[in-house]
């Protein structure tokens, strides 16, 4: 029987020769998947992103035009130029300055007449003494340069004649050091009947500061998340920033926003999910492979179950006819050298069938394994001891030149065989007779060997039983002519013309 350590190493060499390939397909297949789910996750995280930096463009593009329609509500009117004219230093607050901060959210307001001069200032919702808009007017002369010649260009007059939009102009500039939006028109009328000469219109400047609160206002209308200004790039994870330039291409500002990364989202989701797919996975396939061992080990044990009952008698256990035809041929096919010998012993009990006649069969029995049991503890162990059959035995002997150590072995069985046995509590009693044949350099024929042994059996049993005889060629020769003879005998017999019968009686003289 094998070992628990061959049995843990068979185990062992079973499970890595299935369970390696089935986790490493397993491993494969969840790195196949996972890099699959990442780069598809990369893949919608980067058209999210690009989707995200058009959206961003869109807004801050749409916010530098928005402005340019919330001043038109104020700039072309009759009423903003009279009250303008007239000085009317409330009106103009309530409704050229603080209604556009009120309203539409614009930061500053400055209105400056045909010379440059600031007439009004609006400074988040309060007016402000006009000389406090100097600072920021230096930023913005360049704009006010090119929209007083698209106007002395001709602009206002296509404008009225409806033949060309209202002239004005608008960018993304850097007001006293602030990021803003700018747009500047002039005031027309709305009716044609307030006219102004060329060169003397005032203009209405509108600024939108890039500042938080400003972003704030993006994030809750455009649904962005956490938009913000800086003059330099966030290195913070998940944060996206498109540089802001005017329209020269003179960097403003940095546009920032949260990243919506709906990929990465995704894989968070999922990838508990996957390793919860392929643990349970992996455990089926331990189940599996587990059951796969049980029923392999149970095929197995029922393999070597049968084999070793194919193999040996029932009885003793011990190594039957077959297997020492096997186990002897593979010896004998094997080269031997001169200092390497090979005996087969054949033993025969003598008085079995008195015991078992006496004690029954089942005391036979017992008394067969009990020899089996006394024959095994007098060879070595790399002799063999097989049953051949009913009460015949036989060894295979390896030893050194010469029959001494064969005849030794037959004598110390004699002598232990023919000790008493204890079968059932009642003494019992045999002998032994054994035939010893020693294998030739070139002898490679099993049966012929065990033939040989079976001679020197008969001769043993012959001689007065309970002896060891060893095989001799005119043995075979004796047995050869005695079947010789019985065969001429009987073809005698059963012709009419070999023998015949004489009938002589005999008298006492």
């Amino acid at each position: 029987m094998p070992t628990k350590h061959a049995r843990y190493d068979r185990r062992l060499r079973f499970s890595l020769r299935i369970l390696v390939p089935v986790m490493v397909g397993l491993v494969l297949t969840a790195g196949a998947l996972l890099g699959f789910v990442l780069w598809a996750a990369g893949r919608v995280d980067e058209q999210s992103l690009e989707r995200q930096t058009a959206l961003a463009r869109h807004v801050i593009q749409t916010q530098l035009l928005r402005i340019p329609h919330d001043q038109e509500s104020v700039t072309i009117w009759d009423d903003s130029i009279a009250h303008l004219r007239a000085s009317d230093t409330a009106w103009i607050d309530d409704n050229l300055g603080i209604w556009m901060f009120s309203y539409f959210g614009h930061d500053d307001v400055i209105i400056v007449d045909g010379a440059g001069a600031p007439v009004y200032v609006m400074d988040e919702g309060a007016a402000v003494d006009p000389s406090a808009a100097q600072a920021k007017l230096a930023d913005l002369v360049p704009m006010i340069a090119e929209l007083r010649a698209r106007i002395n260009a001709g602009g206002i007059d296509a404008y009225m004649a409806g033949t060309g939009p209202l002239p004005e102009i608008s960018d993304m500039v850097r007001v006293a050091g602030i990021p803003s939006l700018v747009s500047i028109q002039p005031i027309v009328s709305d009716s044609g009947e307030m006219i102004q000469p060329k060169g003397t219109e005032y203009l209405h400047i509108s600024m939108v500061r890039l500042d938080a609160d400003y972003a704030q206002r993006l994030s809750s209308e455009y649904l962005i998340d956490n938009v913000g200004f800086a003059d330099d790039t966030s290195d913070t994870d998940g944060r996206s920033t498109i540089p802001l330039t005017n329209a020269a291409g003179r960097f403003i500002t940095f546009f920032e926003w949260n990243r919506s990364m709906p990929g990465r989202a995704i894989v968070n989701m999922t990838t508990p999910a996957i390793a919860a797919a392929f643990f349970l996975a992996a455990l089926a396939a331990l189940l599996l492979i587990d059951q796969l061992w049980r029923k392999s080990a149970a095929l197995a044990a029922e393999k070597a179950t049968a084999l070793h009952e194919a193999t040996h008698d029932r009885l003793t256990d011990l190594p039957n006819r077959a297997s020492l035809e096997a186990t002897l041929a593979g010896h004998l096919a094997q080269p031997r050298s001169a200092h390497q010998h090979l005996t087969l012993l054949v033993l025969d009990l003598d008085r079995f069938k008195a015991v078992n006649d006496a004690l029954g069969h089942r005391a036979g029995d017992e008394l067969i394994r009990a020899v089996g049991r006394r024959l095994a503890h007098l060879i070595r162990p790399g002799d063999l001891l097989a049953r051949l059959a009913g009460d015949e035995f036989a060894i295979v002997q390896h030893h050194a030149g010469g029959l001494h150590e064969p005849l030794d072995l037959s004598q110390r069985i004699i002598e232990a065989i023919g000790k008493p046995f204890d079968v059932d509590g009642k003494e019992a009693f045999v002998g032994v007779s054994i035939g010893i044949a020693g294998a030739e350099p070139d002898d490679r024929d099993a049966r012929e060997l065990g033939r040989k042994a079976d001679i020197a059996l008969y001769e043993a049993k012959g001689a007065g039983r309970n002896r060891a005889v060893v095989f001799e060629r005119s043995m075979s020769e004796l047995l050869e002519n005695t079947h010789t003879i019985a065969a001429q005998l009987r073809e005698a017999l059963r012709r009419t013309d070999q023998l015949s019968v004489a009938y002589q009686p005999l008298y006492h003289a």
